[in-house]
């Protein structure tokens, strides 16, 4: 107790030195705030207006000498130009570190503030910014003149807080003493008790990362070879996306023109359009093919199962045939087209008529009703007139039902 009492007495003690010390600080502290104040106001317009002189007014050039010399650069005008133009110089004014201005700065300053006209009322006339780092100036060089006469106190501060913090460090470790004495035999349990705890949550951890190990090399041997065929899928289709403008156009323009062309001249115009795009200085692939552009491998596999032969002829045709928008004539001697799409379309009710039927367009009627597939076998070289409308798309919704 009688140890409390004495660092409680030098506490207060060291405290009424410390503020008799700050009161004569809060003696500038006025002027430096007002100073700041005045140069938050300052706008970035008014500074430039100073930095665009050629040849500043003589108070405008003395002010800008005493701002470099605060901030310790050459006293001259090409200096205070390039201080002025630094983007953060409000913020290096109003942070700027007051309680260490060195004595050459101070000793520098001197003949600039014993002007007569070095103040805020007259320097207004030729420059506002200039006027408001006059001031600041000017408060700068009171707060360190006040705070070198405070400096005496505020060692004697500063010895009198390490005495405290020798009396205090005393007084903490006799209680630090006497708590040692009586927490020994619980800390000693809770250390115990901790180490059991840590040992089995040691145990728990060591089994999950086992059983995570083992899990991990099993999915990393799985997807070794997926990892591989991911790399090679990226870099192919990054490739793809260079010339996918290209390729959409030819793919685009082979659904709607080549259809009737055989495999030659399909190849030579897909060859003249990729010349047109890189002409046009459209991205396209060398031999771009509608196969990799509007067809996959499953598609393909599907096909090839419904009864479609496998040459890339063939694939192509049946890309002409699910992706057009016109209906599809297909000249099909060997029948291989009309099994594929009876073979397609067969989970989907199909109907297969003739244009010898008798109910020949009571069926295509139902089937544009309805929505279902229609395939119109043995075409001579001429249509009936009543298939023109279906063939130019002339359909109308009506009452929710297609006609």
């Amino acid at each position: 107790m009688e140890d409390e009492a004495v660092a409680r007495v030098k506490a207060e003690e060291t405290q009424a030195m410390k503020d008799d010390a700050q009161r004569d600080l809060n003696q500038a502290l006025p002027a430096v705030e007002k100073a700041n104040e005045a140069i938050s106001r300052l706008k970035k317009e008014s500074i430039g207006e100073v930095r665009t002189f050629t040849k500043p007014p003589h108070m405008v050039e003395v002010v800008m000498q005493a701002v470099c010399i605060m901030f310790e650069k050459k006293k001259d005008w090409p200096s205070a130009k390039l201080l002025l133009g630094e983007s953060d110089l409000i913020n290096q004014i109003r942070n700027y570190p007051k309680d260490n201005i060195p004595e050459s700065v101070l000793r520098d300053l001197k003949p600039y503030l014993q002007m007569s006209n070095f103040n805020y009322k007259d320097i207004l006339q030729s420059s506002v910014a200039c006027a408001s780092l006059a001031e600041w100036v000017i408060a700068m060089d009171m707060y360190a003149k006040i705070s070198k006469e405070v400096e005496p106190k505020r060692k004697r501060v500063a010895a009198a807080e390490a005495d405290l913090r020798s009396v205090t460090e005393q007084l903490k470790k006799k209680q630090l003493q006497l708590q040692q004495v009586e927490s020994k035999i619980k800390e000693l349990q809770e250390s115990y008790d901790h180490q059991v705890a840590e040992k089995k949550k040691l145990e728990i951890s060591i089994m999950q990362t086992q059983s995570r190990l083992k899990r991990a090399s099993k999915l990393t041997t799985a997807l070794a070879d997926e990892q591989i065929r991911w790399k090679e899928n990226v870099t192919e289709f990054n490739e793809q996306m260079k010339t996918v403008t290209g390729n959409v156009f030819v793919s685009s323009a082979c659904v709607a023109y080549y259809g009737a062309f055989p495999s030659s001249y399909r190849l030579e115009l897909v060859e003249n359009w990729v010349e047109g795009c890189k002409e046009h200085k459209i991205p396209v692939s060398d031999n771009p093919s509608i196969i990799n552009v509007l067809a996959d491998a499953f598609s393909i596999r599907q096909w090839v199962t419904q009864g479609l032969p496998r040459d890339d002829f063939s694939t192509e045709n049946a890309i002409l045939v699910t992706k057009g928008r016109r209906w599809p004539l297909i000249i099909d001697p060997q029948e291989q087209a009309n099994r594929w799409i009876k073979n397609k379309e067969k989970e989907n009710a199909l109907k297969i008529i003739k244009m010898t039927d008798g109910h020949f367009l009571r069926i295509l009627e139902n089937c544009v009703r309805i929505g279902m597939p229609l395939l119109l076998e043995d075409v001579g070289e001429t249509l009936d007139p009543a298939l023109e409308p279906i063939l130019l798309k002339q359909t109308f919704m009506s009452v929710c039902t297609k006609e």
